[in-house]
């Protein structure tokens, strides 16, 4: 087994935090590119009313943004809360923003990462 294999389960509810450290929110669900077999993109629930879903807001991250922290328990996001505030929303599972390449293309120059051409 891949040492650097890890569950659904285990990603799910983990802390994302800021360049700062600050709390910016968890992981709610994994994105998977059935053609190609790989997780592609976590979405990252932000927000919400004393820990619920109520008033929360959903953000499709791509996965390779994602740090691992030292401590094993939480993943850090080079963004701080506000640029995350500015990435675009999945409303009701809709995911048409991932094939977007307007909206892809504004993500990755947040993230701060080279978009691929593929």
């Amino acid at each position: 087994m891949n040492s650097h294999a890890i569950s659904v389960s285990a990603l799910t509810g983990r802390s994302v935090v800021g360049t700062c450290g600050e709390a910016l929110g968890a992981i709610e669900d994994l994105i998977i590119d059935p053609g190609a077999g790989q997780v592609t993109h976590v979405i990252v629930r932000t927000g919400g009313v004393l820990g619920s879903t109520l008033g929360a807001h959903h953000h499709a991250i791509p996965f390779s943004a994602l740090v691992p922290c030292s401590d094993g328990l939480r993943f850090r996001l080079d963004l701080s809360e506000s640029e995350l505030e500015r990435l675009p929303q999945i409303i009701d599972g809709d995911y048409s923003s991932l094939s977007d390449p307007l909206s892809q293309r504004a993500v990755h120059y947040l993230l701060g990462m080279e978009r691929s051409t593929t």
